[in-house]
């Protein structure tokens, strides 16, 4: 937890709502310091309750970029890409990964990539994800059988993966389940040894299981 609650407040700075948190924070320049919509759906839940100041600079950055990201998105059909993402899926080859449980590399590493689009493999929570952040658009038990199809799909490539389906674990009254994807990420980026920690501090993980 102080791990991670250092980080997160180092990365933030109140006083400027011209910048934000990239991905890696301050410590490293993977992904050249790019600011993800990650940051508005796992570091600015924690700012909001621990300090509104730095919650209101991340979103005022957010409105002063507002009219360079419309002008970039212009002319993409977001409906047809997330279709395309899905047609398919459901049929592709069954895969149990609990066979991998042991691995220490993603399942497209593992497999390569062209025995990977073959199968039901989700590389992050992606329909969890669905679940986590709008859970009122799943009624009933909807919620319940979507995350029973999804979570043992689901190869974790993402750090972020975790922390989304550790929530929707929590809400479905699977505690244990729900502590084991909390305490997940952190363990992962603590194992590494410290000559490379500087590069593998991902700020959006730390804050979903923080």
């Amino acid at each position: 937890m102080r791990f991670a609650t250092y980080h997160l407040n180092s990365a933030v700075d109140p006083a400027d709502e011209r910048v934000s948190i990239g991905a890696r924070a301050l410590t490293g320049d993977d992904y050249h310091g790019h600011v993800f919509w990650d940051t508005e759906i796992f570091l600015l839940p924690f700012y909001i309750l621990t300090w509104p100041e730095a919650a209101r600079a991340l979103l005022m950055y957010r409105f002063r970029t507002l009219d360079a990201a419309r002008a970039k998105s212009a002319g993409l059909d977001f409906r047809t890409g997330l279709f395309e993402q899905f047609a398919g899926y459901f049929a592709l080859e069954q895969i149990n990964l609990a066979d991998y449980a042991g691995r220490s590399v993603p399942m497209d590493v593992v497999l390569g990539r062209e025995r990977t689009q073959r199968f039901q493999v989700v590389k992050q929570a992606d329909v969890v994800a669905h679940l986590a952040l709008l859970p009122e658009e799943f009624a009933g038990e909807t919620g319940a059988a979507n995350f029973h199809y999804y979570e043992p799909r689901c190869g974790h490539g993402s750090s972020l993966s975790r922390a989304m389906h550790g929530l929707v674990a929590a809400r479905l009254g699977y505690s244990e389940m729900a502590l084991g994807y909390f305490g997940r990420p952190q363990r992962l980026i603590l194992r590494i040894p410290m000559s490379r920690l500087v590069v593998a501090c991902i700020s959006q993980p730390l804050a979903g299981s923080g």
